[in-house]
């Protein structure tokens, strides 16, 4: 009996094992990677973006939304501002997951060298070689047409950027002119965003 015990313990120690390596995942380990002519390929470690599930994005560890909803992983972008606390690097994904077939909008970002590096999987040059933040701000304000205030997290190259420069976007009307630092709204409260001005090369 004690034997018996013993063979069934070992065959699902095994059963464990084969199913933790089939478990394996493919975006958890980002890495800022360049063809040879510089255009980004971080994307490239999700073999098919179409098979690519909720479920799975948020073992991969990616911050995951669902048709403008908050799903799960904030951790993961927790996990990176505390590496720029400390000026090390870091990473985060952010998957945006729609209700039809369209494909799921990714969001790169890296800390590296005291600067953010966001890439987008939904946009064609100048997203492919990436844009370049230096500063990180969280703003808050209240929209016009709007009775509650929103929290933006923003990446920038002006550290004295207001909720009031943000203000026309979020309210669908056309940046002044006079705006001249570039950014993104990562998210609004705690949904995916990813909205840009400038370029921030």
């Amino acid at each position: 009996m004690l034997r018996f015990k013993g063979r069934f313990l070992c065959l699902m120690l095994t059963v464990f094992v084969l199913l933790t390596g089939c478990s394996h995942s493919e975006s958890a380990d980002l890495t800022m990677q360049f063809d040879k002519e510089g255009n980004y390929t971080g994307f490239s470690n999700i073999s098919d973006l179409s098979k690519y599930k909720s479920v799975t994005a948020l073992r991969d560890g990616c911050y995951v939304c669902k048709d403008n909803s908050y799903s799960g992983g904030r951790q993961s972008w927790t996990a990176l501002l505390d590496n720029t606390a400390l000026e090390q690097s870091g990473a985060c994904r952010f998957i945006q997951f729609y209700e039809d077939d369209t494909l799921p909008s990714l969001i790169d970002i890296y800390y590296q060298n005291g600067e953010y590096h966001v890439f987008f999987s939904d946009r064609s040059n100048p997203a492919d070689t990436g844009y370049v933040y230096t500063d990180r701000k969280v703003l808050s304000g209240i929209p016009s047409g709007l009775s509650s205030a929103v929290t933006c997290d923003v990446l920038t190259t002006n550290p004295d950027l207001t909720f009031e420069d943000l203000a026309p976007v979020l309210n669908g009307e056309d940046l002044s002119e006079e705006t001249s630092a570039s950014f993104c709204i990562v998210l609004i409260d705690d949904m995916m965003f990813g909205w840009t001005y400038g370029q921030a090369q």
